[in-house]
């Protein structure tokens, strides 16, 4: 059995840690459910898993080393309660393959009508996720491991959670340079779209020579639309480039995930520890290891990295300890997990 007062701090810390998640994750990659597909017209290709005919895009990104895709999109029109509004959302979406690193930016009020237009992003790196959303300055940085368990896609990260599936008309012009990328210019036959349904549309679409990718695509389309709880009917305009394809070098934390990172370098960590979260230099994580073993880990391992231990309660399998280095000082919390092993927390400054 769990023990009452190690209970009630994880539950604390949890509640907290998943707030200020939650709040950055509505305000940058929304959990809303994508709109189902609807049905391409009889004369339009079949899907991908079919066989190619001439003019399908496939969307071949995945096929790249490295990319940065800008997608710019307007909706403009009357809502559900009438009222006439402009939505505008930017999309930036950065990933270098070989590195398992990518960055989606976020900016704009189609997905979160009424917010500013502050950007809010999201970096993989490895194995950890960093949630950055300048709008919480004191704390804007939210780390955690890139585990399934903590997390999972969601709706709209890339140019294809956008648009589904596109068809080239008629050439117009071969070998364009486009965004240093030689292209064939087509006009654009039609667009499946997962955020509405148009009445009409029109558009122009560069791909790639090599690939087959599109490199730039611009368009407009008649019809009802929606990012977000908000129905707009009325116009659609976009613009998508594809930007430093194979030549994209690094992907940057913004500097105050690298200082939230750095507040714990000389935290000692179990080795296996798993779905491990810091925000505001509060840790939490879980591990196999039993409580009284992880606790004799941090009775060794503090005073390595150059802690003093000034007190310990003990409650088995509930362990605390505090510990200070200078002007800091932290307190680790160990109890059993939820099913099994053991549920681990640092708070600094108590």
């Amino acid at each position: 059995m769990n023990h009452p007062k190690f209970t009630r701090v994880v539950a604390l810390a949890a509640l907290l840690a998943f707030t200020s998640l939650a709040c950055a994750v509505t305000g940058i990659l929304p959990t809303k459910e994508t709109p189902a597909a609807t049905a391409l017209p009889p004369e339009l290709p079949p899907t991908p898993e079919s066989a190619k005919l001439e003019g399908l895009s496939f969307f071949l990104l995945n096929d790249l080393e490295s990319y940065r895709g800008v997608l710019n999109l307007t909706l403009q029109g009357q809502n559900q309660t009438g009222e006439s509004v402009t939505r505008s959302l930017e999309l930036v979406n950065e990933t270098i393959k070989s590195q398992n690193a990518r960055h989606v930016s976020v900016r704009g009020d189609a997905i979160n009508p009424g917010s500013d237009n502050t950007p809010s992003e999201l970096f993989v790196l490895g194995q950890k996720a960093y949630i950055f959303t300048p709008v919480s300055s004191a704390k804007p940085c939210f780390i955690l491991s890139a585990d399934p368990i903590n997390f999972t896609h969601t709706s709209y990260e890339e140019f294809t959670d956008l648009f589904a599936r596109l068809t080239t008309g008629d050439l117009i012009a071969k070998g364009e340079e486009v965004n240093n990328t030689p292209s064939d210019h087509f006009v654009l036959s039609a667009a499946q779209m997962l955020f509405g349904t148009p009445a009409s549309q029109q558009g122009e679409i560069w791909l790639a020579q090599d690939g087959g990718y599109p490199v730039r695509f611009t368009g407009q389309a008649e019809g009802t639309f929606s990012l977000s709880s908000e129905t707009i009917t009325g116009t659609a305009q976009w613009e998508y480039n594809l930007l430093e394809v194979n030549q994209l070098g690094s992907i940057e934390l913004p500097q105050a995930c690298l200082d939230e990172e750095s507040i714990s370098t000389d935290i000692p960590i179990l080795p296996d520890a798993g779905d491990q979260t810091t925000y505001g230099g509060t840790i939490s994580y879980n591990s196999p290891t039993a409580p009284a073993a992880a606790a004799n880990f941090y009775r060794t391992e503090l005073p390595a990295n150059g802690w003093e231990i000034i007190n310990e309660t003990a409650s088995p399998p509930v362990f605390i300890l505090l510990a200070r280095k200078g002007e800091r000082s932290l307190q680790v919390n160990i109890g059993p997990g939820l099913q099994s092993g053991t549920t681990i927390l640092i708070t600094p400054g108590l």
